[in-house]
């Protein structure tokens, strides 16, 4: 099976693509699609013009990202269009690199489970539900790159190998802010070989970081990356929101991983090993039985993903990989310390070396059935829970379609939210509301959904309530589907994927009246 890998490898990134492919445009995809057509109008000036992320359109340089995948989405949106297909092809030939540049890492690392762990990076829902056109597998990608330069890359000369580590690091960088834990690691790297002579080469994603600030002071008179604040609006005490992004970091890395094979390798954890499956086999089975069991399910699943996630990392810990030690801990604190928030797909970055130094300790110990098992029981959660994320996604898309038609054909319709929601209303022909700009008159028409993230309607609107449009859950697929876009944004008391069979939104429908 593992003499001739590649045919499995994109066996395994079909796997992930076919989730992604025509997934319709979900959660940030808008405010980055919004940012690629700008850019693509203005390659220039990418911060020059203005999205409304928040509760009125504000520039683009408030949005906290650097704009290289952006400008690489501009290119694809003026050859082949804005459409899912053309945007989602560019984020599969990023998820084949991951794939690609991980198996061979992996092949370094963990040679004896080298394609068991890459299955377990590609198949989890960590991996295929956050692809999108969103810029976590493309930053993946590179930061896997710049760790297999350094660790399994061997070309004759040394400073090729800390070359190409250099320019996937700063070509990191310019994806997400993020891939800076890569300059340290290129110092670490330089450390524990003593190749002092080859310190300059550390300094490319420096540079790159310089040349993009010095780009942002000749578009906008300021440097993006000294605008992100250390701490969010209203935030008065610094510990207590660490405590609470670490734990659920923890909690979000159990969501999207089980790694039963690893805990059955050790015999000190081989109930654990048992104790995973079983647990979710009886979740579902209380959430099958019992109609009103959702909302008691919260807790369980919450204490099984966070204790979940302690078990990988108190396994991983004892593995001696300095680099790949410095990977999980430094892309782990990075978020702790400066996310806003903590989704799944803020423990992405971790998780990949984290199967590494699994599979460095366990690879020779992982029996066959143990590896089949858990690679099938990772698959299945990342098919479900893509599923009922594009099911998610698809639900917004036709509402917003859907409730134009059925609107008066005359009338102006505006919307108010965000995410997927902002891209389909708006290309439905509805116009965006902003809190300080109140131009609906009596005789237009608002829709907005409950559960999505959106702006403050206008001061001295008068709104007269017309009928709402339900989005219920057909079928055991929208079971999965995250309420509050949960999978992107969790924290202690709200886990990131849980069954549910209430009411997934309400696309509130009013008219504006005197």
């Amino acid at each position: 099976m593992t003499s001739r890998p590649l045919p499995w490898l994109l066996a395994l990134w079909g796997f992930a693509t076919f989730w992604n492919i025509d997934k319709p445009f979900h959660m940030d995809d808008t405010a980055y699609l919004e940012i690629a057509q700008w850019i693509a109008a203005h390659p220039l000036h990418p911060m020059a013009g203005e999205v409304n992320w928040g509760h009125d359109p504000e520039p683009i340089h408030h949005i906290n990202q650097p704009h290289l995948y952006f400008y690489l989405m501009a290119l694809v949106g003026r050859l082949a269009g804005w459409g899912e297909v053309p945007q989602h092809l560019l984020q599969a030939g990023f998820a084949l690199a991951a794939i690609l540049l991980f198996h061979r890492l992996a092949l370094k690392v963990a040679p004896a489970c080298a394609l068991f762990v890459t299955a377990l990076l590609a198949l989890g829902p960590g991996f295929v539900v956050n692809q999108n056109t969103m810029v976590e597998i493309p930053l993946l990608a590179l930061v896997i790159g710049c760790y297999w330069a350094l660790i399994a890359y061997a070309p004759q000369r040394d400073a090729h190998r800390l070359l190409v580590a250099g320019l996937f690091a700063a070509a990191a960088v310019l994806v997400k802010y993020t891939g800076i834990v890569l300059i340290p690691a290129l110092l670490l790297d330089i450390a524990l070989r003593r190749n002092w002579r080859q310190l300059p080469l550390a300094t490319l994603p420096l540079l790159a970081l310089l040349l993009w600030s010095g780009f942002n002071w000749l578009d906008y008179g300021g440097i993006h990356i000294l605008e992100r604040p250390l701490a969010e609006p209203g935030q008065t005490a610094l510990l207590p929101a660490l405590l609470d992004r670490a734990g659920t970091w923890l909690i979000c890395l159990g969501a999207v991983m089980l790694p039963v094979a690893f805990l059955a390798a050790d015999r000190r954890w081989r109930p654990a090993a048992f104790a995973i499956p079983l647990a979710l086999a009886a979740a579902a089975l209380w959430f099958v039985a019992m109609p009103d069991a959702a909302e008691a399910l919260s807790l369980p699943l919450r204490a099984l993903f966070g204790a979940t996630g302690l078990a990988m990392l108190l396994l991983a810990i004892r593995a001696d990989q300095p680099l790949l030690t410095w990977w999980a801990a430094s892309a782990a604190g990075f978020v702790i310390v400066l996310a806003p928030f903590m989704g799944t797909r803020h423990v992405l970055l971790s998780l990949a070396p984290l199967l590494l130094l699994l599979g460095h300790r366990f690879g020779a110990s992982l029996s066959r059935p143990w590896r089949i098992g858990n690679v099938a029981l990772v698959g299945a959660l990342g098919a479900m829970l893509a599923a009922g994320d594009g099911w998610a996604a698809a639900s917004y898309r036709d509402a917003a379609f859907g409730l134009r038609m059925v609107l008066p054909t005359e009338a102006t319709v505006w919307f108010s939210g965000h995410w997927g929601w902002q891209w389909y209303a708006r290309a439905a022909g509805m116009r965006q509301i902003a809190s300080s700009r109140p131009e609906a008159v009596p005789g237009d028409y608002l829709v907005r959904p409950r559960m999505i993230h959106q702006q403050r309607l206008p001061d001295g609107l008068h709104l007269a309530a017309e009928p709402a449009l339900v989005l219920a859950r057909p079928c055991c697929v929208a079971y999965l589907a995250g309420t509050r876009g949960s999978f992107y944004q969790s924290n202690l008391w709200f886990p990131p994927w849980a069954p549910h069979r209430a009411v997934f939104d309400t696309i509130e429908v009013y008219r504006v009246v005197p």
